[in-house]
Protein backbone atom coordinates (compact mmCIF):
# COMPACT_ATOMS: atom_id res chain seq x y z
CA UNK A 1 0.00 0.00 0.00
CA UNK A 2 2.85 2.30 0.85
CA UNK A 3 4.56 1.43 -2.43
CA UNK A 4 1.50 2.38 -4.47
CA UNK A 5 1.21 5.62 -2.62
CA UNK A 6 4.83 6.45 -3.18
CA UNK A 7 4.46 5.69 -6.90
CA UNK A 8 1.42 8.00 -7.12
CA UNK A 9 3.25 10.78 -5.37
CA UNK A 10 6.15 10.49 -7.83
CA UNK A 11 3.79 10.53 -10.79
CA UNK A 12 2.14 13.69 -9.50
CA UNK A 13 5.52 15.32 -8.96
CA UNK A 14 6.64 14.46 -12.53
CA UNK A 15 3.44 15.79 -14.04
CA UNK A 16 3.69 18.98 -11.99
CA UNK A 17 7.27 19.54 -13.13
CA UNK A 18 6.31 18.90 -16.75
CA UNK A 19 3.47 21.40 -16.52
CA UNK A 20 5.78 23.96 -14.97
CA UNK A 21 8.36 23.53 -17.70
CA UNK A 22 5.67 23.80 -20.37
CA UNK A 23 4.43 27.05 -18.87
CA UNK A 24 7.94 28.49 -18.80
CA UNK A 25 8.76 27.56 -22.39
CA UNK A 26 7.04 30.65 -23.99
CA UNK A 27 8.80 32.98 -21.57
CA UNK A 28 12.14 31.42 -22.33
CA UNK A 29 11.49 31.69 -26.05
CA UNK A 30 10.52 35.37 -25.67
CA UNK A 31 13.68 36.16 -23.74
CA UNK A 32 15.99 34.28 -26.10
CA UNK A 33 17.86 36.42 -28.68
CA UNK A 34 16.33 36.37 -32.12
CA UNK A 35 18.40 35.71 -35.19
CA UNK A 36 18.60 38.32 -38.07
CA UNK A 37 16.20 37.80 -40.88
CA UNK A 38 17.85 37.40 -44.27
CA UNK A 39 17.48 40.56 -46.43
CA UNK A 40 15.03 40.33 -49.28
CA UNK A 41 16.57 39.54 -52.63
CA UNK A 42 17.33 42.71 -54.64
CA UNK A 43 15.82 43.07 -58.08
CA UNK A 44 18.68 43.08 -60.59
CA UNK A 45 19.12 46.26 -62.60
CA UNK A 46 18.94 46.50 -66.35
CA UNK A 47 21.19 48.48 -68.70
CA UNK A 48 20.71 51.05 -71.44
CA UNK A 49 22.78 51.28 -74.61
CA UNK A 50 22.63 54.63 -76.48
CA UNK A 51 23.23 54.23 -80.21
CA UNK A 52 24.00 57.67 -81.69
CA UNK A 53 26.22 58.43 -84.70
CA UNK A 54 26.58 62.12 -83.83
CA UNK A 55 29.54 62.83 -81.56
CA UNK A 56 29.42 65.47 -78.86
CA UNK A 57 25.65 65.29 -78.32
CA UNK A 58 24.41 65.73 -74.74
CA UNK A 59 22.09 63.06 -73.34
CA UNK A 60 20.02 63.16 -70.15
CA UNK A 61 18.00 60.33 -68.62
CA UNK A 62 14.97 61.01 -66.39
CA UNK A 63 15.43 64.77 -66.74
CA UNK A 64 14.25 66.72 -63.70
CA UNK A 65 14.12 63.74 -61.33
CA UNK A 66 16.36 62.94 -58.35
CA UNK A 67 17.91 60.04 -60.25
CA UNK A 68 18.65 62.04 -63.42
CA UNK A 69 21.84 61.13 -65.25
CA UNK A 70 23.63 62.85 -68.10
CA UNK A 71 26.62 62.51 -70.41
CA UNK A 72 27.81 62.97 -73.98
CA UNK A 73 28.04 60.76 -77.02
CA UNK A 74 29.59 58.42 -77.84
CA UNK A 75 28.57 56.48 -74.73
CA UNK A 76 30.84 53.44 -74.74
CA UNK A 77 29.63 51.77 -71.53
CA UNK A 78 26.06 50.52 -70.92
CA UNK A 79 24.19 52.61 -68.37
CA UNK A 80 22.75 50.69 -65.37
CA UNK A 81 19.16 51.64 -64.58
CA UNK A 82 16.38 50.47 -62.32
CA UNK A 83 13.68 48.36 -63.99
CA UNK A 84 10.71 50.34 -65.21
CA UNK A 85 9.93 53.25 -67.53
CA UNK A 86 12.48 56.01 -68.18
CA UNK A 87 12.84 59.08 -70.40
CA UNK A 88 15.79 60.21 -72.50
CA UNK A 89 16.58 63.51 -74.22
CA UNK A 90 19.52 64.03 -76.61
CA UNK A 91 20.48 67.42 -78.05
CA UNK A 92 23.25 69.18 -79.94
CA UNK A 93 23.53 72.64 -81.46
CA UNK A 94 22.44 72.65 -85.09
CA UNK A 95 20.28 69.51 -84.66
CA UNK A 96 16.67 68.92 -83.75
CA UNK A 97 16.45 67.52 -80.17
CA UNK A 98 15.53 63.85 -79.71
CA UNK A 99 13.18 62.62 -76.95
CA UNK A 100 11.88 59.13 -76.19
CA UNK A 101 10.35 56.93 -73.45
CA UNK A 102 11.71 53.42 -72.93
CA UNK A 103 11.36 50.50 -70.50
CA UNK A 104 14.17 48.74 -68.67
CA UNK A 105 13.73 45.04 -67.89
CA UNK A 106 15.51 43.47 -64.92
CA UNK A 107 18.81 41.92 -65.90
CA UNK A 108 18.42 42.82 -69.58
CA UNK A 109 19.99 45.36 -71.93
CA UNK A 110 17.80 47.87 -73.78
CA UNK A 111 19.07 49.82 -76.80
CA UNK A 112 17.75 53.24 -77.81
CA UNK A 113 18.64 54.38 -81.32
CA UNK A 114 19.02 58.17 -81.42
CA UNK A 115 18.49 59.90 -84.76
CA UNK A 116 19.56 63.57 -84.60
CA UNK A 117 18.34 65.54 -87.62
CA UNK A 118 20.72 68.25 -88.81
CA UNK A 119 19.05 71.56 -89.64
CA UNK A 120 22.06 73.87 -90.02
CA UNK A 121 25.35 74.36 -91.78
CA UNK A 122 28.63 76.15 -91.16
CA UNK A 123 30.05 79.43 -92.35
CA UNK A 124 33.80 79.91 -92.52
CA UNK A 125 34.92 83.55 -92.88
CA UNK A 126 38.45 84.64 -93.75
CA UNK A 127 39.54 88.21 -94.46
CA UNK A 128 42.56 90.36 -95.19
CA UNK A 129 44.24 92.34 -93.80
CA UNK A 130 44.47 91.11 -90.22
CA UNK A 131 42.13 92.13 -87.40
CA UNK A 132 38.96 92.42 -89.52
CA UNK A 133 35.79 92.54 -87.41
CA UNK A 134 33.13 89.95 -88.37
CA UNK A 135 29.44 90.58 -87.80
CA UNK A 136 26.68 88.13 -88.80
CA UNK A 137 23.02 89.19 -88.74
CA UNK A 138 23.89 92.14 -86.50
CA UNK A 139 25.82 90.04 -83.97
CA UNK A 140 29.52 90.67 -83.49
CA UNK A 141 31.54 87.47 -83.47
CA UNK A 142 35.09 88.80 -83.17
CA UNK A 143 38.01 89.00 -85.55
CA UNK A 144 38.46 86.88 -88.66
CA UNK A 145 39.00 84.04 -89.26
CA UNK A 146 35.73 82.74 -87.81
CA UNK A 147 33.81 79.46 -88.20
CA UNK A 148 30.24 79.34 -86.93
CA UNK A 149 27.14 77.14 -86.95
CA UNK A 150 24.17 78.86 -88.62
CA UNK A 151 20.63 77.93 -89.53
CA UNK A 152 19.91 77.19 -93.15
CA UNK A 153 19.10 80.11 -95.40
CA UNK A 154 20.65 83.51 -96.13
CA UNK A 155 22.64 85.53 -93.62
CA UNK A 156 24.12 89.03 -93.79
CA UNK A 157 27.86 89.19 -93.11
CA UNK A 158 29.50 92.55 -92.40
CA UNK A 159 33.28 92.96 -92.34
CA UNK A 160 34.93 96.15 -91.16
CA UNK A 161 38.20 97.67 -90.03
CA UNK A 162 39.17 101.31 -89.38
CA UNK A 163 40.83 102.83 -92.45
CA UNK A 164 39.23 100.33 -94.85
CA UNK A 165 36.06 100.21 -96.90
CA UNK A 166 33.38 98.15 -95.15
CA UNK A 167 32.16 95.07 -97.01
CA UNK A 168 28.66 93.60 -96.70
CA UNK A 169 28.04 90.16 -98.17
CA UNK A 170 25.23 87.61 -98.21
CA UNK A 171 26.03 84.00 -97.36
CA UNK A 172 23.68 81.13 -98.21
CA UNK A 173 23.87 78.26 -95.71
CA UNK A 174 22.89 74.73 -96.70
CA UNK A 175 22.18 71.79 -94.43
CA UNK A 176 25.30 69.89 -93.49
CA UNK A 177 27.60 72.00 -95.71
CA UNK A 178 30.46 74.40 -95.01
CA UNK A 179 30.17 77.74 -96.85
CA UNK A 180 33.44 79.63 -97.34
CA UNK A 181 33.53 83.41 -97.53
CA UNK A 182 36.85 85.11 -98.22
CA UNK A 183 37.01 88.92 -98.40
CA UNK A 184 39.82 91.42 -99.01
CA UNK A 185 39.08 94.88 -97.66
CA UNK A 186 40.21 97.90 -99.69
CA UNK A 187 42.02 100.78 -97.98
CA UNK A 188 40.07 104.05 -97.98
CA UNK A 189 43.01 105.85 -99.66
CA UNK A 190 42.95 103.37 -102.52
CA UNK A 191 39.17 103.66 -102.85
CA UNK A 192 39.41 107.47 -103.05
CA UNK A 193 42.15 107.27 -105.61
CA UNK A 194 40.15 104.94 -107.82
CA UNK A 195 37.09 107.15 -107.51
CA UNK A 196 39.14 110.26 -108.29
CA UNK A 197 38.94 111.36 -104.72
CA UNK A 198 41.03 113.95 -102.91
CA UNK A 199 40.61 117.67 -102.09
CA UNK A 200 37.95 119.37 -104.19
CA UNK A 201 40.32 122.10 -105.46
CA UNK A 202 42.43 119.40 -107.17
CA UNK A 203 39.59 118.21 -109.38
CA UNK A 204 39.54 119.49 -113.02
CA UNK A 205 35.82 120.01 -113.00
CA UNK A 206 36.07 122.33 -110.01
CA UNK A 207 38.06 124.90 -111.98
CA UNK A 208 35.79 124.58 -115.03
CA UNK A 209 32.72 125.31 -112.96
CA UNK A 210 34.57 128.10 -111.14
CA UNK A 211 35.53 129.76 -114.42
CA UNK A 212 31.93 129.75 -115.62
CA UNK A 213 30.73 131.17 -112.34
CA UNK A 214 33.38 133.88 -112.34
CA UNK A 215 32.57 134.85 -115.94
CA UNK A 216 28.90 135.07 -115.08
CA UNK A 217 29.66 137.39 -112.19
CA UNK A 218 32.15 139.64 -114.05
CA UNK A 219 29.97 140.40 -117.10
CA UNK A 220 27.01 141.86 -115.19
CA UNK A 221 29.41 143.79 -113.02
CA UNK A 222 31.02 145.45 -116.05
CA UNK A 223 27.65 146.34 -117.52
CA UNK A 224 26.43 147.81 -114.28
CA UNK A 225 29.54 149.93 -113.75
CA UNK A 226 29.65 151.54 -117.24
CA UNK A 227 28.57 155.25 -117.48
CA UNK A 228 24.89 155.90 -118.13
CA UNK A 229 25.72 158.40 -120.88
CA UNK A 230 26.88 155.73 -123.27
CA UNK A 231 24.41 155.06 -126.03
CA UNK A 232 24.65 151.39 -125.53
CA UNK A 233 22.87 151.82 -122.31
CA UNK A 234 19.91 153.73 -123.83
CA UNK A 235 17.70 151.74 -126.16
CA UNK A 236 16.49 153.40 -129.38
CA UNK A 237 12.86 152.95 -128.55
CA UNK A 238 13.14 154.95 -125.33
CA UNK A 239 11.68 158.51 -125.90
CA UNK A 240 12.91 161.23 -123.61
CA UNK A 241 10.35 163.13 -121.68
CA UNK A 242 9.59 166.73 -122.93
Amino acid sequence: MNAKRAFADRAVAVLTCAAFLASMAPLAAAGAPRGKRPPPAETPKGTLVIACEVEGATWEIDEGSASARSGTTPQSEPIPLEPGPHTIRVSKEGHLPFSDVFDIAAGQATEVEVDLVLYSGRLRVTATPEAVEVEVDGKRLGLAPQTMELSIGEHVVRLSKPGYVEEVRRASIRTGHVTDLSVKLMPLVEAQRRAGGGPIYKKWWFWSVAAVVVAGVVVPTVLLTRPKSESCCTPDWVVSAP
